[in-house]
C-alpha cells in the first residue's frame, strides 16, 4: 500500500490523514506570526466566551487587565490580569514550522482570601477544559487549540506596595493558538 503526499503535508500521509497539519500547526514563524499576544486573545476569551471575568472598559466586577494590575483608586479591588511569559518551542515539522507554546500566567487579586481562591479555581478549572476553542472578536478569529497547566495555583500572599490589604493568587499556563483568518 503507498501513501500519496499531497501538498508537501507529511503529518497527513504519516497518519492516514487523521491530522494534517493546518490542524497541529500553532503560531509559527512566517507568515502564521499571531497579531495579538497571547495574554490578549486569553484575556478576550475569559471575559467574552467563558463570561468568568469583564472586560475593564464595561466597569463590572472582576475587571481582567491585560499586561499590568492598576492600583489606582478608580480600579476595582477584586481584579485580575494576564501576562505573557515564557512559552517553549518545539522543533521543526517536517515541512518547516516552528510549533510555539507561548506561556500566559493568569493573577487574581481579591480583598478577601477565600474570595480570590475561589475565582482563581473557576477560571482556571474552565481554562484546563479548552480544547480547540474559537475566538472571534473584532474581525479577528482565533483557535485556542489548547491551555496545558504548568503549575498548581499558587498563592503568593499580600500584594506588595498595595494601599489596601490585598491577596495575591496566580496559575500559569502554556498555550496553543493560531489566527484562522489568515490562514
Amino acid at each position: 500500500m503507498s501513501l500519496a503526499i499531497v501538498g508537501d503535508n507529511l503529518i497527513a500521509a504519516a497518519t492516514c490523514g487523521t491530522l494534517h497539519l493546518k490542524a497541529l500547526a500553532r503560531t509559527t514563524s512566517g507568515s502564521d506570526v499571531l497579531l495579538n499576544s497571547p495574554a490578549r486573545i486569553l484575556m478576550l476569551y475569559i471575559t467574552g466566551e467563558l463570561g468568568l471575568m469583564s472586560d475593564p472598559s464595561d466597569y463590572a466586577d472582576w475587571p481582567l487587565y491585560v499586561g499590568f494590575l492598576p492600583d489606582a483608586p478608580a480600579a476595582k479591588t477584586n481584579a485580575g490580569c494576564v501576562y505573557n511569559t515564557a512559552g517553549t518551542q518545539d522543533e521543526r515539522l517536517m515541512s518547516g514550522p516552528v510549533p510555539q507554546h507561548f506561556g500566559v500566567q493568569l493573577r487574581i487579586r481579591s480583598t478577601d482570601h477565600n474570595t480570590g481562591w475561589r475565582k482563581i479555581e473557576e477560571v482556571a478549572s474552565a481554562l484546563d477544559a479548552v480544547i480547540n476553542a474559537t475566538l472571534a472578536t473584532a474581525g479577528e478569529e482565533y483557535e485556542i487549540q489548547n491551555l496545558s497547566r504548568m503549575s498548581p495555583i499558587l498563592d503568593l500572599g499580600l500584594e506588595v506596595g498595595a494601599r489596601e490589604r490585598r491577596f495575591v493568587f496566580t496559575v500559569n499556563y502554556t498555550m496553543t493558538v493560531r489566527e484562522l483568518l489568515n490562514n
